[in-house]
């Protein structure tokens, strides 16, 4: 999984300075600065339209009350009205057969599995971002269209005359709309959400056949090593396992595991029937995980053990990697700090999901890379003796340090006592071949502190579309108290194309040409980096591109970023989405609701300035 932000704590998230022009303002901050500014912006566009229809000092004077008459009424907002209209939005979901979207939901699920590819090297990890993405795009569709048609529709009929006479406050109807179509939406995941955690473990289940004719026995060299060894012999979703079995301790039966293949492994239980062994493989363990992991800090030394900010670059255009040489003092080396006993009772499990770089390719291009991995006490340089291991491109290796380790004398130590100092440790990674590279990011390489349920995680990844919905619904609402049905369902789809694409967009408002200028050199076939002969054409060309790139700017600050609301990747790649951490789900919560604040008083007043009903 890439994780390209750093993980925050809450309180480091929510004072994260953010770079505006030539100053940094902390992210808590800045959310009130936004909002003064929007104030501003919208009275001055509320008193310019005021002020066209009655001049400006009674225009003035109408701005003024309408203000006061609008915190007024928020301050009166009744909760039983608010439920009422909650009710009356949710109903009239219900009779505008929103149901439909479950039943389109079904069907795709009923013929997914013909096209699913579950004999890949990660099915899990299409199953889940198959049901993912198709809840995502339905519920989305289903947000858009409630959201934008209600308002509209109830004016144009005049069915909202029966509810703007009755004693009920614009803001009511607003945020009873907004509650009434999130009800609906919710209820709708949530039976999607069931109904996919269901698809997706029936779909990743499967079993393998084992027979004592399948097993051969093993020379052994000690107690620890394996009696027997074979294969699986059913080939089940494109693979099978390599066996070994091994003998049971203090007389107790033999038992075996599989090797681990498509991101999971199976136990096995060996049982005696009629005086023969009978080998039970059990369920597939791996494939559905929530892993908790530990990250910590990543530094480089170049290959004259030299320390450096980064590792060399290969020549990959993504430059998210760096890279270490083999055969050399090159290192790689992740400091870790709040590293306990009370966590890591056992020893210390070591998660590493390396890049490999090859100069040449040897007999087999899948042949594994050597590697190394050190651990060394940061306050007195005490360090283990090298624990090497096998890299594979695209596979995570697990590593499991125990408490008792040796130095490179073959002294013992113990982890906790002699290497870990102040609940800190450093880890350190070099390639042992020669001529070959390891690839890692800081999130590469992790401690893996415990597993928590499956199902919960799940759960999490559906909060992430949840979030999503909420915001799509507040954007349809918003724009429908001002704009008619259709303009409003494109406004709102707009802001949804925005918000997926936003890295896109900030990439374009960053950019040194803006559209004028670039489509002027694509006709006229000049160079990119050439300027434009001056002239009054090439001013009135920036003049516009310099207008568009700052509305683009204005825009990528207001609309939120669609895709950092997503939890798929934890979910797919099993890793537990975090709680109190940034991203996590608290920090998406209130990024939710930092959005929702202003979206609902722009409706608010939008809806308490048009003309409905008196």
């Amino acid at each position: 999984m890439v994780i390209e932000t750093d993980v925050l704590t809450l309180g480091e998230w929510l004072f994260t300075r953010i770079p505006v022009g030539p100053i940094a303002v902390p992210r808590l901050l800045m959310w009130f600065v936004v909002m003064f500014v929007l104030f501003f912006v919208g009275m001055v566009v509320a008193f310019i339209s005021s002020a066209t229809r009655f001049g400006p000092i009674e225009g003035g004077r109408r701005v003024a009350v309408g203000l006061f008459e609008g915190l007024t009424d928020l301050f009166h907002t009744s909760p039983r009205r608010v439920a009422a209209m909650t009710w009356l939005a949710y109903k009239e979901s219900i009779r505008r057969k929103v149901l439909w979207a479950f039943g389109i939901f079904i069907l795709l699920l009923l013929f997914a599995g013909w096209f699913l590819d579950s004999s890949g090297s990660r099915p899990a990890e299409v199953y889940l971002n198959f049901v993912m993405f198709s809840t995502l795009c339905l519920v989305l569709v289903l947000a858009v269209v409630l959201s934008t048609f209600s308002l509209p529709k109830d004016i144009s009929d005049r069915t909202i005359f029966t509810i703007v006479s009755k004693p009920v406050r614009r803001q009511e109807i607003v945020l009873g709309r907004m509650l009434g179509f999130t009800a609906t939406g919710t209820v709708l995941l949530a039976l999607m959400g069931a109904i996919s955690f269901v698809f997706v473990l029936g779909g990743l289940n499967h079993d393998h056949r084992l027979r004592d004719s399948d097993l051969l026995p093993v020379t052994q060299r000690s107690d620890k090593d394996p009696i027997l060894a074979g294969r699986t012999q059913k080939l089940t979703y494109g693979h099978n396992h390599e066996v070994k079995i091994y003998p049971g301790p203090d007389g107790k039966p033999a038992y075996g595991a599989t090797d681990n293949s498509q991101g999971h492994f199976h136990e096995i239980t060996v049982t005696q029937e009629n005086g023969k062994n009978v080998y039970t493989v059990g369920p597939s363990q791996g494939l559905l995980m929530a892993r908790e992991a530990r990250y910590g800090k990543l530094t480089f030394r170049d290959r004259a053990g030299q320390d450096v900010p980064r590792g060399i670059n290969v020549g990959n255009e993504w430059e998210y990697r760096s890279y270490i040489e083999g055969g050399t003092k090159a290192a790689a080396v992740w400091h870790f700090s709040d590293v306990n006993e009370r966590d890591f009772p056992n020893g210390l499990p070591i998660e590493l999901a390396l890049r490999v770089f090859r100069t040449y390719k040897g007999r087999d291009i899948k042949e594994a890379i050597l590697g190394s991995i050190v651990l060394r006490n940061p306050n007195t340089k005490r360090a283990t003796k090298p624990l090497y291991f096998e890299c594979r491109e695209y596979f995570t290796d697990v590593k499991h340090i125990p408490r008792e380790v040796y130095d490179s004398a073959n002294q013992p130590l113990d982890l906790f006592r002699d290497i870990v100092h102040d609940g800190k440790v450093d880890v350190e990674i070099s390639c042992a071949m020669p001529s070959q590279y390891f690839g890692m990011a800081q999130y590469d390489v992790y401690l893996r502190v415990v597993d928590h349920p499956f199902w919960l995680n799940f759960i999490k990844g559906y909060f992430g579309i949840w979030t999503r919905m909420v915001l799509v619904i507040c954007f349809g609402v918003m724009f429908s108290t001002f704009l008619r049905g259709s303009v409003a369902m494109l406004a709102t789809m707009a802001a949804i194309v925005g918000g997926l694409f936003m890295d896109f967009m900030q990439e374009l408002a960053q950019g040194a040409l803006g559209p004028m200028v670039a489509m002027k050199k694509i006709v006229t076939h000049q160079n990119e980096v050439l300027p434009l002969e001056p002239g009054m054409e090439t001013t009135f060309l920036q003049t516009l591109d310099a207008g568009f790139l700052a509305i683009l700017n204005i825009t990528v600050w207001l609309l939120p970023d669609l895709g950092k609301f997503s939890f798929d990747e934890y979910v797919s790649h099993g890793f537990d989405v975090p709680l109190m951490l940034a991203p996590g789900v608290i920090s998406h919560l209130l990024t939710m609701f930092a959005y929702l604040v202003p979206m609902f008083l722009v409706a608010h007043y939008a809806f308490r300035a048009r003309e409905v009903a008196q």
